[in-house]
Order: C-alpha cells, then structure tokens, then sequence
C-alpha cells in the first residue's frame, strides 16, 4: 500500500522553504491554486477519464504542463487513438529522446519530428532510412558516440557526426582521410589529438582552421614535431591572425561614435568636459541635430579664443 501523503492547499503557496521541507520528508504538496500542478497530479496518476482525454486536452497538456503527459495518456488510450499533433508536440519537448521509445508504430511525421529535436532517438527504430539517420546525426544532443549506434554509416553521415563531435572521431575505426579532414575543419588542430597518425594534408587543415591563437606554443602542443614546412604554416596561420585582428581594432576604432567627428556625441562630449551646463542646455533644446552641431562647435570654438586670445599664433603653433 502506497503510504505517500498528499498535503492539498486550496490557496496558491508561496512558501517554498516549507514546500521543500515536505518534499524531504517523502510527501507532495498539491497546490490547488496552480491549475497546471492540478492537472499534472490528476494526469500522472491516472485520474483523467477518457471521455476527458480530448485531442484538444492533451495536446494542451503535452505544450503547458509536461511532455511526459504522454506516457500517461498511452495508459489511457490506445496509441491509435491518441492524435499525431499530439506525439509530435511531445517527441518535440523530449531532448532526451527517450518519449519515441514508448510508441510501438509511430508515422514518419513524428519519427523525423523527434529526430530533428534529439537524433539521439534514432536508437528506437529498428530499421531506419539513411534519411533518418542523416537527420539522426545532424541533430544528436550529447551523444558524441552516436555514430557507434548506427549500422554501415556513409562516409557522408561520419563527416556530419565528427562535425558536431570534438570526440566524434574516436568512435569511428579507421576513419579515412575525407572525414579526417572535417574533423580538423570544425575543431582546429585541438582535435589532432583524437587522430592518429595525420598526414601533412590534414595537419596543414587543421592549422588553417585554428583561430584566433597568436601563440605557437599552442600549436605545437598538438603537433609537438613540426617539419619547416608545418612550422612555417603555422607562423603564416599566426601572422594572418594577428593581421586579422588589427585590422578589426582599426575598424572598431574607426567606427566608433566617439571616434567620429561627424557624430553629434563626439561634439557633446568634447564640449561638456569645457562647459558642461552650456552644453546640456543645447542638447536639450528643440534645434536639429545639425544646428546642435553647430551650436556645439561655436561654443567650442569661443572657449578656445577666452582662454587663448591669440587664435593665429595657436594656428601656427598646431602646424
């Protein structure tokens, strides 16, 4: 006999510190005041009547309260009986994968619908399509060794698994040299490490696809003995970083608000250290933007001839 208590509140609890305190001691609290803990109890434990278990009804309950309503509707109705909308609404909520297991003959739609939100699920058809185990693969979550799961996968589906696995390739026996090549293509020479034996092709790869590192040390961590010509790939990957990321601080300076004379902060923000009421009274003042510039830069100008009354000579002493 099942000796769990059910302590009912009619009201909405917001006292968690006693929510949690029971639930430590092996009892649920039912809060009627949550519509959807009332439902998920009176679901879960097999209290909804079939006359109850509308299509309607459990395709709002499979979105708003839990995906795994599933399982207990499957208790109540046969599996034919309970719409595609609703299995698929459900497989799309399960990025365990596990809810496609339950179905003894799901239709294609929520097959590729629960392969598309955890590929992982692949592992509950018996007989997939390649199209299913491509799609299997290309959406697997945390299962970098998926790839072991599927029978006489393509040299394609192995180039798509090593793609979204750093530790993809391990479980691949003789991987060839095409999938070597995409590893090191999605990870860089950090995946060297998962590769036995690369050849120059797939190392020279794999440097070309490691960014941004502007440290050698790091490159030969994974290729420890380098000829002259790896090493001089490297410095050449290292250079082009190094470049690469200059020029995007010249850039971001470039276009940076404060670094543009044309921009009416620039004008602000250089007035306001001089005369910062001055300023702010033009900035809040109904005039537009370019007389505000105007305005800005005559209040500018006027500061520089009151404290130095000898504009020529502070022209010539610029130059």
């Amino acid at each position: 006999m099942d000796d769990t208590h059910h302590i009912i509140y009619k009201k909405h609890s917001i006292d968690y510190d006693l929510t949690y305190y029971k639930y430590c001691l092996g009892r649920q609290l039912l809060d009627l005041g949550d519509l959807n803990d009332w439902l998920k109890f009176r679901i879960e434990n097999g209290l909804i009547p079939k006359e109850e278990c509308t299509p309607e009804f459990m395709l709002w309950s499979v979105k708003y309260i839990n995906s795994f309503c599933l399982p207990a509707f499957l208790e109540i109705l046969p599996e034919e009986e309970i719409p595609d909308s609703v299995k698929i609404a459900a497989v799309q909520k399960d990025n365990h994968g596990d809810l496609l297991g339950l179905l003894k003959h799901p239709s294609d739609a929520v097959i590729n619908a629960a392969l598309e939100t955890a590929g992982q699920a692949i592992i509950h058809i018996s007989k997939p399509t390649n199209k299913q185990k491509l799609l299997a693969l290309s959406n697997s979550i945390e299962t970098p060794d998926l790839i072991t799961k599927i029978e006489k996968p393509t040299i394609q589906m192995q180039k798509i698994h090593v793609m979204g696995y750093f530790d993809g390739i391990k479980y691949i026996k003789k991987p060839c040299e095409a999938v070597k090549i995409a590893a090191v293509k999605a990870h860089g020479v950090p995946v060297l490490k998962n590769i036995k034996h690369p050849s120059e092709n797939v190392l020279l790869t794999a440097i070309a696809h490691t960014f941004p590192v502007t440290d050698i040390r790091f490159f030969t961590r994974y290729i420890p003995h380098p000829n002259q010509k790896i090493l001089c790939a490297i410095k050449h990957q290292i250079n082009l970083t190094k470049q690469f990321i200059k020029n995007l601080e010249t850039e971001k300076e470039k276009n940076s608000p404060e670094h543009d004379e044309n921009n009416i902060d620039f004008f602000c923000d250089k007035c306001y250290s001089i005369t910062p009421c001055a300023t702010i009274q033009i900035m809040e003042s109904h005039l537009s933007e370019q007389d505000k510039k105007n305005a800005l830069n005559q209040l500018q100008e006027k500061h520089i001839i009151d404290i130095f009354p000898f504009p020529d000579l502070l022209q010539s002493k610029s130059k």
